[in-house]
């Protein structure tokens, strides 16, 4: 079964998140980089946590309205997570921008959690939003993504990336909240 842990708290406390579940997980004295893949920047892009003795694959995600943040860590591969509002997808352009031709949404609350579903399996993959979403139909292509309930008035999901799925058969995600 992979495992994957949850922290979430105020947008501003991210990285602080990050650190202290890597701590948790791996012992040590946790350090956090960032590595963009389009520009191979350190100032930006996907977090990554420098630790020792067992590495800790990290997502970090912030609503849009910058109140939330929701961190994700998994021992066994990488991981994505993604947040939002419910309703924060709902606006004219939505199909545009976000749909593979497969897919339809319906209403705000279904358009947001297709977002944080798509946004999650991007970062899992390891591009992020680099990829446009409408080239992944997140009901045909993901087995390995999972809605996660924080309760009424928000949307989160978390995906795992194909390193952190080993084996045949089906895979077990246990999401861990704290």
């Amino acid at each position: 079964m992979t495992r994957v842990w949850l922290r979430r708290g105020l947008a501003a406390d991210a990285h602080r998140l990050v650190l202290a579940l890597a701590a948790e997980l791996a012992g040590g004295r946790p350090r956090l980089v960032h590595a963009c893949g389009r520009c191979g920047s350190d100032a930006h892009g996907r977090p990554v946590v420098l630790c020792t003795p067992r590495p800790v694959h990290a997502s970090v995600a912030r609503d849009s309205s910058g109140r939330l943040a929701v961190v994700a860590a998994c021992l066994d591969g990488p991981v994505g997570v993604d947040v939002e509002g419910a309703g924060a997808a709902d606006f004219p352009d939505f199909d545009a921008v976000a749909l593979h031709p497969s897919e339809a949404a319906g209403d705000a609350a279904e358009r947001t959690r297709l977002w944080v579903r798509k946004e999650a399996a991007l970062k899992a993959r390891g591009t992020g939003l680099t990829v446009d979403p409408r080239s992944l139909a997140v009901q045909q292509e993901l087995a390995w993504l999972v809605d996660v309930d924080l309760g009424p008035g928000w949307a989160c999901a978390v995906a795992l990336g194909d390193e952190a799925v080993s084996g045949e058969g089906p895979v077990a995600l246990e999401v861990v909240a704290g």
